[in-house]
């Protein structure tokens, strides 16, 4: 039976029908910074689109006029301006140069524009002279006449693309929170453009509001803002650039052609290059067996009589410790190889905004009057008998962030540099591992709930204390938390998507083979929110299930599941790396 969806609490979306109430990537991180998903189409009148004139700070100009011809397009630069063109001499971008506009007064620039095989790259330099922060608002880009109907790949997703048309249509996302990498491609008239920004995150700061317009009839305005006004109906965490005084900060453009009918990636390759070179290559090894997941506890079963929620399967830990749960991961150990365990500790009854609670293990410790049952815990698992080389573990609630106890707010942003903050998350480490886990759940552990420059440090306190651990990020990474371990995204959405459907997956983690091969990304397989009848419902069939799960594994998934099904079988049958297809 068709279980209801539980409330959105914490920002995560609950569901007790497949059990682990999993939280959706994106959606849920809209839902937990306050915003909304977009439509895909915003009046243009909404927009205000930026004049490109003639700026006050010159760009560096190239001698000469250099030729690039690629394929059926041809780029020429003939000193700081560029035109491109297609085999029919049709003007793609015409005469176009690089300025900025509303620049503080106390900020020096200059533009660079360098052509390169299959396009051009155009560098942006503010220098701040002064001795405070001056904030800047973004940066500029050629309009390029691709036609009234094109093709945007929905990088939010796995890369599929979406025909956009008419004036006023108009797609926006901002990095690091729901773009993978700050980029985006379109595709028109036989040609395929794609754009990419280069810029240290971590080391400036701030996010990028990446978005295309059609400011008129055949004419894509992209835009790239830090700062400054918003569009009414964009998405903005708050994160805005500044340069600090006495400092300047450098952003690279790379704009990329290509046939329509070869691989769109192709248009991306400078942002590769600069992301292995920035970051290096991905910092874990790729584990591609299913997990099987097992929930203690849900929303829906909580009552005066229940407070923390506790289905059958846990054994009420408060009155009889946690012998019947550990017996069910055993269990379930048995035909799967990974195994891991959403609220181990229960769920907060009086402040129900702190679900999935920070405590999820140390709570073993101190439980309180009339709990002390559950401290036998650490002792149950570790009894657990299995086979070498299979591994369970636990979903950490509220990974980035903080609570002083057990159902108590405020819930506050971990922050790494705070010794108490420090202690809390030492003392959840070391629980978890005195239990004997090897794997940990980051439950919104995501850009809007803690800004990446602070998560990445928090990931990386995680792994020096708990060395040998896997752990997993929810919601879906930004690629360079995703270099650092794996991430999570939910197979299925609660709305449509901009393909129509609730599904999320509808091909291989494209961007993410292509910049961070060899990563590792869990799906979360929430069936309740599929329609199709075999999958989820009284009709739903083991074997049509078990071959959606081994349709995931072959994209190079790592499907998690909560129905009773052997993973063993799907196992042999997973694809050793993420880029191998």
């Amino acid at each position: 039976m068709h279980a209801p969806l539980l409330r959105i609490t914490g920002g995560l979306l609950r569901h007790a029908a497949i059990a682990p109430i999993v939280a959706a990537s994106l959606l849920a991180a809209h839902a937990a910074c306050g915003q909304s998903p977009r439509t895909n189409q915003s009046p243009a009148a909404s927009v205000p689109v930026v004049t490109r004139p003639a700026a006050t700070n010159q760009a560096k100009p190239q001698r000469g006029a250099t030729q690039q011809p690629i394929g059926s397009i041809r780029v020429t630069i003939t000193g700081d301006r560029v035109t491109v063109t297609d085999a029919a001499n049709r003007l793609i971008i015409s005469n176009w140069r690089p300025s900025l506009v509303n620049v503080p007064s106390t900020i020096r620039t200059a533009t660079s524009i360098k052509a390169s095989p299959d396009g051009f790259d155009v560098t942006y330099e503010f220098n701040n002279k002064s001795n405070a922060a001056v904030p800047i608002s973004g940066i500029a880009l050629p309009p390029l006449s691709l036609g009234a109907n094109i093709d945007f790949h929905d990088l939010e997703h796995s890369g599929w693309a979406v025909p956009l048309s008419g004036v006023g249509t108009r797609r926006q996302a901002t990095y690091p929170s729901e773009l993978y990498s700050p980029v985006f491609v379109l595709s028109g008239s036989g040609t395929t453009v794609g754009i990419s920004l280069q810029y240290p995150v971590l080391e400036f700061r701030h996010d990028a509001s990446l978005s295309i317009t059609s400011t008129s009839y055949g004419v894509w305005q992209p835009d790239v803002r830090f700062g400054g006004p918003i569009p009414q109906g964009d998405l903005w965490w708050g994160n805005s650039a500044s340069i600090p005084p006495n400092r300047s900060q450098r952003y690279t453009v790379s704009v990329r052609f290509a046939p329509a009918t070869s691989d769109w990636k192709s248009t991306l390759a400078p942002y590769r290059d600069y992301f292995r070179t920035t970051y290096g290559p991905v910092a874990y090894t790729r584990q591609a067996a299913p997990i099987k997941g097992i929930a203690l506890a849900a929303m829906d079963r909580q009552s005066p009589q229940n407070p923390n929620g506790w289905y059958e399967v846990a054994g009420d830990p408060h009155r009889n410790g946690y012998r019947t749960a550990a017996r069910a991961v055993e269990q379930a150990l048995q035909t799967s190889a990974r195994v891991v365990v959403w609220a181990p500790t229960g769920l907060a009854y009086q402040n129900q905004s702190l679900n999935y609670p920070p405590q999820f293990a140390s709570r073993w410790n101190n439980p309180g009057a009339g709990a002390m049952p559950m401290r036998d815990a650490p002792e149950q698992f570790r009894r657990m008998n299995y086979s070498a080389g299979r591994q369970w573990g636990l979903w950490w609630g509220h990974a980035a962030e903080v609570s002083p106890g057990w159902d108590t707010l405020p819930l506050s942003r971990a922050d790494p540099n705070n010794p108490a903050h420090r202690a809390l998350l030492q003392a959840e480490l070391r629980a978890a591992a005195a239990a004997g886990a090897k794997i940990i759940g980051l439950d919104a552990f995501a850009h809007c709930r803690n800004p990446i420059w602070n998560l990445t440090v928090l990931l990386e306190f995680y792994r020096q204390e708990a060395p040998g651990v896997t752990f997993c990020t929810e919601g879906r990474a930004c690629d360079v938390l995703h270099r650092l371990a794996p991430t999570w995204l939910d197979a299925f959405a609660t709305q449509n998507t901009s393909a129509g459907t609730k599904a999320r997956i509808r091909g291989p983690f494209h961007l993410a083979d292509f910049i961070v091969p060899g990563h590792e990304t869990w799906a979360g397989m929430c069936y309740d929110r599929d329609p199709e009848p075999a999958l989820f419902g009284p009709n739903a069939s083991p074997a049509a299930q078990t071959r959606d799960l081994n349709r995931i594994m072959q994209l190079g998934y790592v499907p998690v599941t909560w129905l009773p099904l052997s993973l063993d079988s799907l196992s042999a049958t997973a694809p050793t790396s993420s880029s191998s297809r």
